[in-house]
């Protein structure tokens, strides 16, 4: 048996150990941090694949809930295709504030980046 990882592999691993590392104290900005350097993009159904493999192994569901406070963090933009995109993560809770899952939003923000000038509400006066 091969003991290399590949590199969805060494993806999750480090993803991991970042979320191990917020439940002994690692701060929020730290982890995002981690992530931007070590680990890259991810998706949201590589997090959420992470987050099952931590149950199974174990973890209490309560514990993963606190790793949503990085998924808001997460966000990337760039160019494709001539389009400008940003994406972002949120948190996905039912009735009960229960964690269900991530949701991925993608924006085209290309209209938006070549607004100039302003546009305001008009003024209410009675």
């Amino acid at each position: 048996m091969s003991t290399l990882l590949s590199e969805h592999d060494c993806k999750k691993a480090l993803v991991k150990d970042i979320i191990r590392k917020l439940h002994q104290g690692l701060s929020v900005e730290q982890a995002k941090a981690r992530l931007e350097a070590e680990v890259g993009s991810i998706s949201s159904s590589e997090i959420a694949e992470i987050e099952q493999a931590l149950i199974t192994e174990g973890m209490a569901p309560d514990e993963i809930k606190k790793f949503c406070n990085v998924h808001a963090l997460l966000y990337y933009f760039f160019n494709y295709r001539g389009r400008f995109l940003h994406i972002r993560y949120f948190a996905v809770r039912d009735g009960y504030r229960q964690y269900l899952g991530t949701l991925e939003v993608t924006q085209d923000l290309t209209a938006i980046r070549q607004l100039t000038g302003e546009k305001r509400l008009p003024d209410e006066k009675n």
